[in-house]
């Protein structure tokens, strides 16, 4: 129907398309495991980045993993599977933020803090 009566603007396309900000959120889990073209990397960054969160989410349940790997990311597993990593590996968690980048994690805790 957008198409049809020429309702194809950023207003007319965000009445269809709400913000989502959990799923604005998702996104940097993406890019925390993405390497971009002439991008050096550990080799082994995304395994470890892999197996410390699902681990932790493993460990905190269905409660918790059910909804990430059904892309619903929430405040409280979100929350806590963060502190756990943190906990868990200190000292990987500048080697993220250098990866993914301050001004994205900046971006990405706006989407965060619209979820609470």
């Amino acid at each position: 129907e957008a198409l049809k009566f020429d309702l194809l603007s950023k207003s007319y396309l965000s009445e269809i398309n709400a913000y989502t900000p959990n799923l604005s959120a998702a996104w940097m889990f993406q890019r925390a495991m993405s390497v971009r073209m002439g991008q050096n990397v550990d080799s082994k960054f995304v395994n470890r980045l892999l197996a410390t969160n699902f681990q932790i989410m493993d460990e905190m349940g269905i409660d918790t993993i059910k909804p990430f790997l059904q892309d619903v990311i929430r405040v409280d597993g979100l929350a806590g599977s963060l502190a756990k990593s943190f906990k868990a590996d200190p000292f990987f968690m500048p080697a993220i933020v250098a990866h993914v980048g301050v001004p994205s994690l900046a971006d990405w805790l706006r989407h965060v803090g619209m979820m609470g």
